[in-house]
């Protein structure tokens, strides 16, 4: 009897655990060129002007409090190819980044068959302005200099992060869940002018659910093994 009833016990934990969809959380932020735990890495792909032109390597350029720049968002870090971009190393050494666009990329993996949504909207925060596209398709245009809220504001200088609006996260989403690919890559198109500093900061967060088995599937399967259970106990009371 004891041992039918651990295997009735077994089978009721297997038909729950087919029940539950499995979870897959994707931390979407800006780290240094070592990249971030549980996504990708944010990389360089040039475009910008000598002596940026070329790909490479991106530092962690995050500012502290009473700069031209807001602190890095949670889980982030201001990021530029230039390690002496930002207030912290160009106040100190004298070296601004010349006017030009800035490619940034940020690549990660989506588990196939998964439903994402944002458990943390994403923000983005970036001096100048940039562009925001996952594999082609645009979701946050370009914005003026100076009176943009991604987020150059007067001088220009980024004080506040930009929070992608419901239609630029549902048009984000759209991609990734289209089921065509599991891997994605971001491209930011910094806009730099004015010649000072240049850099990129954003964080988020996704989660997907897999699907559910259909509920007479799992009727079958908890009928079957309450079948198994009942003939084995059976066969112990016949012995």
């Amino acid at each position: 009897m004891n041992l039918c009833a651990k295997m009735f016990a077994f089978g009721t934990l297997l038909v729950t655990a087919s029940a539950l969809a499995s979870a897959d959380v994707i931390g979407i932020n800006s780290m240094p060129g070592s990249g971030a735990a549980n996504s990708g890495t944010v990389g360089y792909a040039g475009g910008g002007p000598a002596p940026y032109g070329s790909s490479g390597s991106t530092f962690n350029v995050s500012p502290t409090s009473n700069t031209p720049w807001q602190e890095a968002l949670p889980g982030s870090n201001w990021v530029s190819v230039d390690p002496h971009s930002g207030p912290n190393g160009g106040e100190t050494t004298g070296t601004f980044d010349p006017n030009g666009v800035y490619k940034y990329t940020y690549s990660f993996s989506t588990i196939a068959g998964n439903t994402y949504s944002f458990t943390a909207p994403l923000q983005v925060m970036a001096d100048d302005t940039t562009q925001l596209w996952i594999n082609g398709t645009e979701i946050v245009p370009d914005g003026a200099i100076g009176t943009d809220v991604k987020c150059a504001d007067g001088l220009p200088d980024c004080r506040s992060p930009y929070t992608l609006d419901s239609a630029q996260l549902a048009a984000f989403l759209a991609v990734i869940n289209a089921g065509n690919t599991t891997n994605f890559t971001l491209t930011f198109d910094v806009d730099q002018t004015g010649s000072f500093y240049q850099g990129l900061d954003f964080a988020g967060a996704i989660q997907g659910e897999g699907a559910v088995p259909e509920p007479s599937s799992l009727l079958l399967l908890g009928t079957g093994l309450v079948g198994a259970a009942g003939s084995l106990f059976r066969r112990i009371r016949h012995a």
